[in-house]
């Protein structure tokens, strides 16, 4: 993956929410990126409620709709640089690290409310499919807890003018985000009538996760050692 395909990926997600007009209510009323991404945060516990009382299919659609807005902030935020409007109240370097930091903790809010649902899981899903799927949420648990930690600890760094790290997302790391989000959406999917397949998709999606999160964290590393 390099720049030239994560710019495919922008435009593609820029195209699609102005054409369904996301990107326009959005400039039009001066939200901005930061804010849509603290809406997210907060709108995740959401899913966790819809679960619990079984309307599952509304918790799906839901959790696409939670992370669709994971797009939906960058977007916004290109739109107005194509605009040449400066947000004020948006402090770039900000913005991203707490896009990353809500991404991780939706993402592990996300993992933890489906791990906590095993009830329902074990009456529709085969049994080898949970135990895996529950072996690798726990893994990436971990490691999303590891990520967050050296995030932290980055942005201290870079506030106390001791140097600069980057904060922005690696390659591996955006790409785990989109393994967790199917793998998530795979075992949510799962507990409605068809599960075997979606769980077959989640389970596979969440392994796929592990090895991109231990390159996230090696290469986080690495480039602290760049930047000292």
């Amino acid at each position: 993956m390099n720049g030239n395909a994560s710019d495919i990926r922008f435009t593609i997600m820029d195209r699609m929410n102005k054409k369904i007009g996301l990107t326009g209510f959005c400039t039009s009323r001066w939200i901005t990126p930061n804010q849509i991404t603290w809406f997210r945060g907060m709108a995740t516990p959401i899913v966790t409620g819809l679960l619990a009382t079984g309307a599952t299919y509304a918790a799906f659609w839901w959790y696409v709709w939670v992370w669709w807005l994971d797009g939906l902030d960058g977007s916004v935020a290109r739109q107005y640089q194509r605009d040449d409007i400066e947000i004020a109240p948006d402090d770039p370097e900000f913005g991203a690290y707490l896009d990353a930091m809500v991404d991780k903790a939706q993402m592990g809010w996300l993992l933890a409310t489906i791990a906590s649902f095993r009830d329902q899981l074990r009456r529709v899903i085969p049994r080898d499919y949970r135990l895996s799927g529950m072996v690798a949420t726990t893994i990436l648990l971990i490691i999303e807890i590891i990520l967050a930690k050296v995030r932290w600890t980055d942005r201290g760094v870079n506030r106390k003018d001791d140097g600069h790290r980057d904060l922005r997302a690696t390659w591996p790391g955006k790409i785990k985000l989109v393994c967790e989000v199917a793998g998530g959406g795979g075992f949510i999917l799962a507990m409605t009538r068809d599960p075997v397949w979606a769980a077959w998709v989640g389970v596979v999606s969440l392994w796929l996760a592990v090895p991109l999160g231990l390159m996230s964290i090696g290469g986080k590393l690495i480039r602290r050692r760049i930047q000292k």
